[in-house]
């Protein structure tokens, strides 16, 4: 009874709902090979993942995120600066895509054993490259190229009026 006693001081409600989650979190279905809980922590990001087609995946977003409207919805997770390591790990996601290199963030993920992807940001390059990781780690890598092709595409029918 003691030894009960002291694995159950100072566990709260909030801790044994935290330690439900990321038993949940730990544990992945056999065969699942794509994630069906993605969480976006920029709106770039979020708008990459709506545009191929992985909308219905999105679980949480930042908090600046507002197109498509549909992530008005969507719980936050912090802002593109700082992104809430909580917030995130609640919503229990099988993918976060970071933008950028937020260290802290990133180990905070890795020490909840909660899979992410970062994607590079500043360049047109980028953008493309970004499209390319997040379908890539979400399952879905042939539906890059078409995306890319046509934002490109896009892209030099302005050129070539200018």
């Amino acid at each position: 009874m003691a030894t009960t006693a002291k694995l159950t001081k100072g566990l709260t409600r909030r801790r044994f709902a935290v330690g439900v989650v990321l038993a949940a979190m730990a544990t992945k279905l056999p065969g699942q090979t794509r994630p069906h809980r993605i969480v976006s922590t920029a709106p770039s990001i979020t708008e990459a993942l709506f545009a191929l087609d992985l909308g219905s995946e999105v679980i949480g977003v930042s908090r600046f995120c507002d197109f498509p409207p549909e992530v008005l919805k969507l719980p936050k997770v912090g802002t593109y600066i700082k992104p809430d390591p909580e917030a995130i790990a609640r919503l229990a996601p099988d993918l976060v895509i970071l933008q950028g290199n937020p260290t802290e963030l990133a180990n905070r993920l890795n020490a909840l054993h909660i899979s992410f992807a970062e994607v590079p940001h500043g360049t047109l390059k980028d953008v493309f490259t970004g499209i390319q990781i997040i379908a890539k780690a979400a399952g879905y890598p042939e539906r890059a190229e078409p995306l890319v092709s046509h934002i490109q595409g896009g892209l030099d029918a302005i050129q070539s009026k200018a």
